[in-house]
């Protein structure tokens, strides 16, 4: 279950990499762990923002059943516009599982040497 997101407005070029903060808890009744196949993983193998490379994302600890786990998304936009980043939990080869964590931001492109500003819309 995700029960949270952090996002803050950022003010950053567009060739810099920020981050998103999700949290979900584990309502299941196995442990994720860390060196496991359970992952927070980008809807649909790509996402907008973030960069391939972290399109899945690991734990740094085992989470148990009631137990919640932050995840740091670090994102990238490659361009001004409206971007949907969309990501859920998977366990890698077999299933994707609980809610999707989805969010549209809007990256505008400042004149001179003001930098980029970065929206969230919930």
């Amino acid at each position: 279950m995700c029960i949270g997101s952090i996002f803050r407005i950022f003010r950053a070029s567009k060739d810099k990499i920020d981050s998103i903060l999700v949290t979900y808890r584990n309502t299941g009744s196995q442990t994720w762990y860390e060196d496991g196949n359970v992952y927070l993983g980008a809807v649909g193998n790509e996402d907008d923002l973030a960069l391939p490379e972290n399109w899945r994302i690991g734990m740094a600890e085992n989470v148990s059943p009631a137990q919640e786990h932050t995840f740091e998304i670090e994102i990238k936009p490659p361009q001004t516009g409206t971007f949907t980043t969309e990501w859920q939990m998977l366990k890698e080869g077999e299933f994707w599982f609980g809610e999707t964590f989805r969010q549209e931001v809007e990256v505008l492109q400042r004149t001179g040497i003001e930098r980029t500003l970065w929206r969230s819309f919930q």
